[in-house]
């Protein structure tokens, strides 16, 4: 069969809407589909049957390798492994990343707040824990910034990671002790140095500058010192006025008390 140019756009159109991949076929209950033995190079330490892996069963890596990666199959109760969060303009943003969890499991995860004045925690937010990635994300609206507040995020009855969101730091009377190269960038535009967050390729550019200024002061500094040097060759090579005279005077005082004195 002759393909041409136009058939073989509409196969490839043809093939590419069949790799349409919908969320149910993304879950972990499926995930051997996507990531199974016809894909041997592609991560299976978190997806697809991940708790039957080495490393994971219990057992020990094929031929021997020790430089293993460390077992995802932990305790039930430590799944969340972490959370990061940031908040500006009254929102918050906190995300969490969970380690595999197993088919059965619930696949959501919890955001618990402890407010200023409360003693017992209260539900926030609740979101989808998202496959393969294994993370979650959450969205507060209206959020006070003015108050530390401790929050949790919680999966099933034991699972939790703790932590505090700070207050955003707006008092004037607090004295932060800052690097120069961010005390130096908050001047240039105006505002507080602790409001600044230099990148490190930001932070390499201006040691750059901070550099070049100190040779340069460092290469003015010894031409003025060799200017000086050569004004004081100068004033040796050719005395002053009140030196030449003082010379002259001793000159003419020695050869006067050479002369011998008249006899009367």
């Amino acid at each position: 069969m002759k393909i041409d140019r136009r058939t073989a756009i509409k196969t490839a159109a043809v093939g590419v809407g069949s790799l349409a991949i919908t969320p149910e076929f993304l879950r972990a209950a499926d995930g051997k589909k996507l990531f199974g033995e016809g894909f041997a190079n592609l991560e299976t330490l978190t997806t697809g049957e991940w708790w039957k892996r080495p490393g994971n069963n219990g057992k020990p890596a094929p031929r021997g390798r020790k430089g293993a990666p460390p077992s995802m199959n932990v305790p039930r109760d430590q799944v969340v492994a972490f959370a990061m969060y940031t908040h500006q303009g009254g929102v918050l943003k906190l995300s969490a990343q969970f380690f595999p969890l197993k088919p059965g499991e619930k696949r959501e995860a919890r955001l618990e707040l402890m407010l200023p004045g409360q003693k017992k925690w209260s539900v926030a937010a609740r979101t989808e824990v998202h496959y393969p990635g294994w993370d979650a994300h959450f969205r507060i609206e209206d959020w006070d910034n003015t108050n530390d507040v401790k929050y949790r995020v919680c999966h099933g009855e034991k699972a939790k990671f703790e932590g505090l969101i700070r207050r955003d730091p707006v008092d004037p009377r607090r004295r932060v002790r800052t690097p120069s190269v961010r005390e130096r960038f908050a001047r240039r535009l105006g505002v507080r140095a602790r409001d600044v967050i230099v990148s490190e390729a930001s932070a390499g550019v201006w040691r750059e500058r901070l550099a070049r200024r100190r040779r340069a002061r460092e290469m003015a500094r010894r031409r003025a010192a060799r200017h000086k040097r050569r004004r004081l060759r100068a004033t040796d090579e050719a005395p002053p006025d009140a030196l030449a005279a003082r010379i002259a005077n001793e000159a003419r005082r020695l050869a006067l008390s050479a002369v011998p004195a008249s006899s009367s």
